[in-house]
């Protein structure tokens, strides 16, 4: 119903004319039917003049460049609108509707012409500002769709990128167990199943619960505490209230999968991972802290890997303005801290 051009430009010459017609009857009521017929009379006058300059003239001039043939043509066309104003006043409204002035007064009065060449202006100017405040509405939600529109075939995109890169990462856990032929083996596709089950139903959506998303790390450092039995020591601190609260999947998940990338998979003793998530109201914390090698090459492994590049991104589309991502690499430790605000709780909703 809005984009029908018709209905809006009806609805404001309607406004337009009851404005008017308000705003110049003053304190008398009883002038409001002439006052109403005055400006209806005019109407025809102010609706050629206003869509001859809006959609044929201003157009072809400007696209030309014709500014002194603009001045000179409003100067002239008021004049003549002005005129047509006046005859279309004396001879229609005063002959019919107020018989005394039209005998009393020419209709070729100038001082009546001279102030109309300034009034036949008032709703073409007032018809132009909402034609042009209307264009640039439309031009902001076009460009708001389609910003929307890159924001999601980008997050497709990353997305894309994610789930092979932790794939390949859960494959290559696998991998290692069966070569080494663990006993533990079989519990790690237990957990790995659990795994693809949350890559196939839950990151297809734009948002889940934060309960899933712990589910998701609970399994994961199970299965690299298999994997790396007592060489690794893992500690996952839950402080969540609300474990309703919505986050984009796999959102927490990269950074804990990016400690066992940074650290523990090419450390030769033992190593630590300290990870701590916690809720107060609808904001979110999460902190994770592991230990590195002695003289580790950050660049050459991050040109390897596609996951913090891609939770970056992905925070910029998903939390503008709502979060802080802190990333600290020190000789022997690597720290992320992570804060979100404003989440939605599904409690909520």
């Amino acid at each position: 119903m809005l984009n029908k051009r018709w209905v809006r430009h009806i609805s404001f010459w309607v406004v337009w004319i009851l404005l008017m017609t308000v705003y110049n009857m003053g304190p008398e009521y009883g002038k409001l039917f002439n006052v109403l017929i005055f400006y209806i009379t005019g109407l025809p006058v102010f609706l050629s003049y206003s869509y001859l300059n809006l959609y044929i003239v201003i157009p072809n001039n400007l696209k030309s460049g014709g500014i002194f043939f603009l001045v000179f043509y409003f100067i002239v066309a008021s004049l003549a609108f002005s005129v047509l104003y006046r005859l279309s006043i004396h001879f229609f409204y005063q002959k019919f509707f107020s018989p005394t002035e039209y005998l009393q007064k020419s209709f070729l009065q100038l001082h009546y012409i001279a102030n109309n060449m300034v009034f036949v202006n008032v709703p073409f100017l007032m018809f132009g500002s909402a034609k042009m405040i209307w264009n640039y509405l439309l031009e902001m939600n076009k460009k708001n769709e389609i910003e929307s529109k890159n924001i999601e075939a980008e997050l497709s995109l990353l997305a894309t990128q994610l789930h092979p890169h932790f794939l390949f990462n859960t494959l290559n856990n696998l991998y290692s167990l069966a070569l080494s032929g663990s006993s533990k083996t079989a519990v790690s596709l237990q957990k790995i199943n659990g795994l693809m089950k949350y890559i196939l139903y839950e990151c297809g959506q734009p948002e889940i619960t934060l309960a899933k998303e712990i589910s998701l790390i609970d399994d994961y450092l199970e299965l690299e505490k298999l994997r790396y039995d007592k060489r690794l020591l893992v500690s996952f601190e839950n402080r969540v209230e609300d474990t309703e609260l919505l986050i984009a999947p796999m959102m927490l998940f990269t950074f804990v999968e990016n400690c066992f990338k940074h650290g523990s998979s090419k450390a030769t003793g033992k190593s630590y991972i300290n990870i701590s998530l916690s809720t107060t109201g609808n904001n979110l914390l999460f902190k994770a802290e592991n230990s590195i090698p002695i003289n580790y090459n950050f660049n050459e492994t991050e040109k390897s890997g596609l996951g913090l590049e891609t939770v970056k991104k992905r925070l910029s589309f998903l939390y503008p303005g709502n979060h802080s991502l802190s990333i600290i690499k020190e000789e022997n430790r690597f720290y992320v801290e992570l804060r979100l605000s404003e989440l939605m709780s599904q409690n909520r909703i």
